[in-house]
């Protein structure tokens, strides 16, 4: 997990076709189909556990999908991450995937919408660094859509 994430943070385009690669594989052990279902690992028994492990895999085939510019393949995945996210956290870094997916897509609106969400759950977070992100991201919307909340 951590070399895909090392590879998909990477900019160096020489890495691409190796994430590229890496996702064919994870589609192929995993047995995805188009709508995210991870039927593999529907027949671990229910647990805390599997819930957990299916939703660090939908966040991760997001990832994936994203830095490969298949980014309506990353939404199905990153909402489906979202459906069982356990945690306040897990579902403000998730509305942030979702949101920089949007704006990625230039559908600035969205993204506005879905931060718009993640704002709302940081009161129910310690952790400074989703909240400067989930702000950041939003001012950075709100620039872009010439909002004038963004100014003040």
């Amino acid at each position: 997990k951590r070399i895909i994430l090392k590879l998909i943070n990477n900019k160096d385009n020489m890495v691409k076709p190796l994430a590229k690669s890496l996702a064919e594989v994870y589609k192929k052990v995993v047995r995805c189909t188009e709508c995210g279902n991870l039927k593999i690992i529907d027949k671990i028994a229910d647990s805390d556990f599997k819930t957990s492990y299916k939703k660090s895999l939908y966040t991760l085939l997001g990832k994936i999908y994203k830095a490969l510019n298949f980014n309506d393949q990353a939404l199905n995945f990153y909402n489906n991450s979202l459906k069982i996210a356990s945690t306040t956290k897990d579902s403000v870094v998730i509305y942030n995937n979702i949101a920089t997916t949007h704006k990625a897509n230039k559908d600035f609106k969205k993204a506005n919408n879905i931060l718009l969400k993640a704002k709302e759950l940081l009161p129910k977070i310690n952790d400074q660094t989703e909240v400067a992100r989930i702000l950041d991201n939003l001012g950075a919307i709100k620039t872009i859509l010439q909002d004038p909340e963004a100014y003040t």
